[in-house]
């Protein structure tokens, strides 16, 4: 279980992380069903019934960078599954903000990182899903297996700086 913390001080944002990663294995199984013919009203037995996935640890590390500087503008930090697509975080993460540019065309810059984020991890989640067979539809609505804790400064009405914070959770849409 990954601990990130986010706190809005007079002086700045405090962004905190810790460095225990955990790896997990999905285990698939297939079980036999007792159930009644809809018609017939007979007892049946379903046999080979596939049960949706489930992940079980499998080892840990103490040594994971959970948290990211972002162009020294913005913090990061990611939670949950420490590798996707057969690429750690830190690789996603590094890849993912040398493409980032160094300002925004248009709104917050805050804004336009979030949405790169969710956009660069969406498309991740699909093609692990799709490389592993892996079906979204038959994960709970509340399936999110990481996420990130964005922080940063935005300008008020009056121009002040003013803290932001988002919780993105990545996972089922």
């Amino acid at each position: 279980m990954t601990l990130n913390v986010s706190l809005c001080v007079p002086d700045g944002i405090v962004i905190a992380s810790d460095s225990l990663a955990t790896l997990s294995e999905p285990i698939t199984k297939k079980v036999n069903v007792d159930s009644k013919c809809p018609k017939c009203n007979e007892s049946i037995q379903l046999k080979d019934v596939e049960i949706p996935p489930f992940s079980v640890p499998s080892s840990s590390f103490p040594y994971a960078q959970k948290l990211f500087s972002v162009k020294n503008k913005l913090g990061l930090a990611c939670y949950g599954t420490a590798y996707l697509n057969a690429r750690s975080m830190y690789s996603h993460i590094t890849d993912l903000c040398a493409k980032l540019p160094e300002t925004s065309e248009k709104g917050e810059y805050i804004d336009t990182v979030k949405d790169a984020v969710i956009g660069y991890f969406d498309k991740q989640i699909a093609l692990e899903c799709k490389k592993t067979g892996f079906n979204l539809v038959l994960q709970p609505d509340d399936w999110f297996p990481f996420g990130f804790q964005l922080a940063g400064f935005t300008k008020d009405v009056n121009g002040e700086p003013e803290a932001k914070i988002f919780w993105i959770r990545m996972g089922k849409k």
